[in-house]
């Protein structure tokens, strides 16, 4: 053991008085003390096999305070380190543990939320779905669904009538007077030719060779029949019988001076015999000039009069 040189400033038994007084059994705190410049001083004067019992008990404590402390900081720090492992390896759903994690879970499901919206928004933009299309705020796509829709009406519409209008039904306007007091200048006809066979007292349209428009006239004889007209008396018959024609129109001291065709005759087959019902200003089967009309030439028969809206109807 060194020679330490006992001259100490404070008296030894002073020294350990105040520090029995000062450290009693309740009131002891290992750490300050241990901590304090003078306990180093005392520790440098004194070995532990000199040191009075209290003092060497307090110095105990507090070594033993220390280790304590030590061994608690590394519990600590060993036990935090699985808990950070988990944070980071495992999803943010088995880890909320606070407010801020609840709101950042709360976020990050509302993100994935958005992120499919806007997907399934795509899709539908893209007309996957029967061009169900929606956008941003609904108003563009709308419009351009009902503008596609009334194409789509309009074009397989404009398909159906000029379909309708060639094969089945057509329009004609009638040009002049020879059918007064039946039909008038300038109106307008529905015609149709679908499955048609001509008979007597139909009124048809048909094109001639000698004209370049179409002509308006009333079926008088079909195929085989045999025509005649009594000029003096101004009446016609078909196979023997005088028609009753009450829609004609005309003056019988004129009759005889229109025509240049010989009487009686017979229609030859696939032919008709048609008139006006203008009989003093019509050109018809009785002119050379019209003669028989050939039914492949007969663009249909006149189902409805469309225009003026007055006399809208069927024509008879």
């Amino acid at each position: 053991m060194p020679n330490i040189e006992r001259a100490p400033l404070i008296p030894t038994e002073k020294i350990i008085e105040d520090v029995s007084e000062e450290n009693t059994a309740d009131d002891v705190e290992a750490p300050e003390f241990a901590s304090s410049k003078i306990f180093d001083e005392l520790l440098a004067c004194f070995d532990d096999r000199n040191l009075p019992d209290n003092l060497r008990l307090a110095t105990q404590n507090v070594n033993s305070a220390e280790k304590d402390s030590a061994s608690e900081e590394k519990v600590i720090e060993a036990d935090e380190e699985p808990e950070q492992s988990e944070e980071i390896f495992v999803p943010l759903d088995h880890t909320i543990s606070s407010p801020e994690d609840e709101l950042f879970s709360q976020i990050f499901s509302e993100e994935k939320e958005e992120k499919k919206n806007k997907e399934r928004d795509k899709k539908k933009w893209q007309g996957n779905n029967d061009r169900h299309w929606q956008g941003n705020n609904g108003k563009v796509p709308s419009l351009l669904t009902t503008i596609y829709d009334w194409l789509e009406v309009l074009v397989v519409s404009s398909v159906f009538a000029i379909l309708l209008f060639t094969f089945v039904v057509r329009l004609a306007v009638v040009d002049g007077d020879s059918m007064n007091n039946t039909l008038h200048d300038k109106e307008m006809l529905v015609i149709s030719n679908f499955m048609y066979e001509p008979e007597y007292n139909d009124i048809i349209v048909f094109s001639s060779p000698n004209y370049d428009v179409p002509l308006v006239k009333r079926v008088i004889a079909t195929e085989g029949q045999t025509v005649d007209i009594d000029f003096e008396n101004w009446k016609v018959i078909v196979d023997g019988k005088v028609l009753d024609e009450d829609y004609i129109n005309y003056i019988p001291y004129q009759a005889m001076h229109t025509g240049d065709v010989s009487f009686p005759l017979t229609v030859p087959d696939g032919y008709v015999f048609v008139m006006g019902d203008n009989r003093n200003n019509s050109s018809d089967s009785r002119n050379a000039r019209v003669g028989f009309v050939d039914e492949r030439y007969i663009l249909g028969k006149v189902r409805l009069r469309l225009t003026p809206f007055s006399k809208f109807g069927t024509v008879d």
